[in-house]
């Protein structure tokens, strides 16, 4: 940070920096250490949004079978509708291979 007295016109210039928390070591390890496995990041991001997405089309749905469900044929309406509860429970618990099965029912 830099000053100027306006009357005098003196400068003067301070460098802040707090006398706790990390060090510029271990800022700069955190700095390589995202760039490394921003990859992981952005691919981990990615899964979590395209899950958020399954989600709403999932409610979506629903809800659409529930409002216009009589519309369905009888045989497609009992098939789909039982697996959304045993998908739903198997995404919350993370088992992608149970939610896998039950939604290609």
């Amino acid at each position: 940070m830099a000053a100027r007295e306006q009357n005098s016109g003196v400068e003067a210039s301070i460098q802040v920096k707090p006398s706790y928390g990390l060090t510029d070591d271990a800022i700069a390890r955190m700095l390589q250490d995202s760039f490394a496995h921003a990859q992981d990041d952005m691919a981990a991001r990615a899964l979590a949004e395209a899950q958020v997405e399954a989600d709403q089309i999932v409610d979506l749905t629903q809800n659409a079978l529930a409002a216009d469900g009589d519309c369905c044929r009888p045989r497609s309406a009992r098939r789909s509708t039982p697996c959304w509860p045993a998908w739903r429970s198997a995404r919350r618990h993370g088992c992608r291979r149970a939610a896998g099965r039950r939604s290609r029912r």
